[in-house]
């Protein structure tokens, strides 16, 4: 009995995976069996077909692969760096007609061409800090070379921080030169360059001459035409396209530079607002201070009889010393508020008249209001005394009209007094100390005035005279002191 090889042994053999001693048997066998031989042929036949279908599977399969342009970026250096995408870019690397979107943070190399569509902004960084801004339906070309950029067609806005080597921007028709500046620059499907400088200057050059474009100025020329230097009309349309995409630091400094403008007008308008409210209320409380001397402590009724008791101290002092008689004036309100101040006749004994201000006498008193004989108001000014012991000012009087030579004028004044020179002694009674602050020979008069419910328990000195006016007593101490001599007086008050 003869067994015949099985189909799949047929298979094998023609693939050549049966040993040499098995495979010279089947041979032999398939040379004498016609079956055999019949259906071997059959399977031989098949197996070329297959094998040359898949040969050129394989070669057209190659061929399509290496038809396709290669999409990898060249490996150059970095030139820049996509910032940020609104819409869609392509990026086509130098060379190749298949381009990649772009995405944030995507490298830029030399000789890539970026292309914006219709609805679509970019922003890119080059490596030293230039940011240019793309403009919807714009085309550029980042070059290396004599130019570092070129403009196909559409507008860009470039910010270039200021260097030593010189930026050049090339267009169709034009070249501009930049070292540091804020500039838009446009082609037109004409092939003409306007240029805009928001800051900084820019070289406009083309073959029919060249200028240098200052901030706020704007030219717009052809190939072959003359640039001319003209005003920019529309800075506003540069800024509303830009600002959508504008580098978020930059935004970030813009917005600190308003917040900081705004912050200052604020502190401005406060700081102005609390010197008015300061000034509104100084002069409130002037006026009412003034009011108040005038009508409750130092009415015109005291002021008439002080000016009498002036007169007659100055009648019968020593003529051959010629002594000067200086008041010194302490007045205590109700509310034990201590005032103090000075009243006197002061001459001109210069040889020339004074149209502006005089001297009248030395005070430690800050704050003075000076009055005239008619009890009105004088525009003073107190100079600190320079190198003065005692710390005291010189009081200088505004004059309202000329002060002619051997003229005599009557002023007085008061000043409420900080410090606390009454001392509470028991629940109604409270010590006071009269004491002179001229330096010099002369006669020296203090002048108390208390209210009348008021009364003096103690004193070291009996006071000369005394006299109730109105709701006030009047107490003087009068007598001559020498030059080195201090006159005191020290007091104990009642309050009832």
């Amino acid at each position: 009995m003869i067994f015949h090889p099985k189909l799949k042994t047929f298979s094998r053999l023609i693939d050549g995976k049966i040993s040499d001693s098995k495979s010279e048997k089947i041979h032999n066998h398939i040379e004498k069996c016609e079956k055999c031989n019949r259906i071997f042929n059959i399977f031989e036949g098949m197996a070329k077909v297959m094998s040359t279908h898949q040969n050129l599977s394989k070669e057209l399969k190659n061929n399509f692969i290496t038809s396709l342009p290669d999409v990898k970026r060249p490996s150059q250096p970095n030139y820049g760096v996509v910032k940020a995408v609104l819409g869609s870019i392509m990026i086509y690397s130098n060379g190749y007609e298949v381009g990649i979107e772009a995405t944030p943070g995507m490298a830029l190399k030399i000789g890539d061409k970026i292309k914006v569509d219709d609805k679509s902004i970019a922003l890119i960084e080059l490596n030293d800090g230039r940011t240019i801004i793309l403009n919807k339906n714009t085309e550029i070309k980042l070059t290396s070379g004599v130019y570092h950029l070129k403009i196909e067609i559409g507008e860009i806005f470039a910010m270039v921080k200021p260097q030593t080597e010189i930026f050049e921007i090339e267009t169709p028709s034009a070249v501009l030169g930049v070292i540091g500046t804020d500039l838009y620059a446009k082609v037109t499907k004409n092939k003409e360059t306007i240029l805009k400088v928001l800051k900084g200057k820019v070289l406009f050059q083309n073959k029919a001459g060249k200028i240098v474009v200052s901030k706020n100025r704007q030219v717009a020329a052809s190939e072959f035409t003359k640039p001319i230097e003209s005003k920019i009309k529309d800075k506003k349309s540069i800024v509303n396209w830009i600002g959508a995409i504008k580098p978020s630091e930059q935004k970030r400094r813009e917005n600190i530079k308003k917040l900081g403008v705004i912050s200052f007008l604020i502190i401005m308008i406060l700081i102005g607002f609390f010197y008015l409210y300061n000034r509104f209320e100084q002069n409130r409380v002037r006026i009412s201070e003034i009011n108040y001397i005038k009508n409750e402590i130092f009415p015109q009724q005291i002021l008439d009889y002080i000016n009498q008791f002036h007169k007659s101290a100055r009648e019968t002092s020593d003529p051959n010393k010629k002594l000067n008689v200086n008041f010194q004036l302490f007045t205590i309100s109700k509310e034990l508020e201590l005032w103090c101040g000075f009243f006197g006749a002061d001459k001109n004994t210069t040889t020339q008249a004074f149209s502006k201000e005089f001297s009248i006498r030395k005070t430690n008193l800050p704050n003075l209001y000076v009055f005239d004989e008619s009890n009105n108001l004088l525009e003073s000014r107190l100079v600190k005394i320079r190198g003065d012991s005692r710390g005291r000012y010189q009081l200088y009087v505004i004059l309202q009209k000329p002060w002619y030579v051997g003229e005599e004028r009557l002023a007085w004044g008061l000043a409420k007094v900080n410090e606390r020179l009454l001392k509470k002694i028991s629940s109604n009674q409270y010590s006071l100390k009269l004491r002179n602050c001229y330096v010099g020979e002369d006669v020296e008069v203090f002048c108390l005035i208390l209210p009348s419910s008021f009364s003096i328990l103690r004193n070291s000195d009996n006071y000369t005279s005394s006299e109730k006016i109105g709701d006030s007593t009047l107490y003087i101490w009068q007598r001559p002191v020498s030059s080195d001599e201090e006159h005191v007086v020290d007091l104990v008050i009642s309050t009832k």
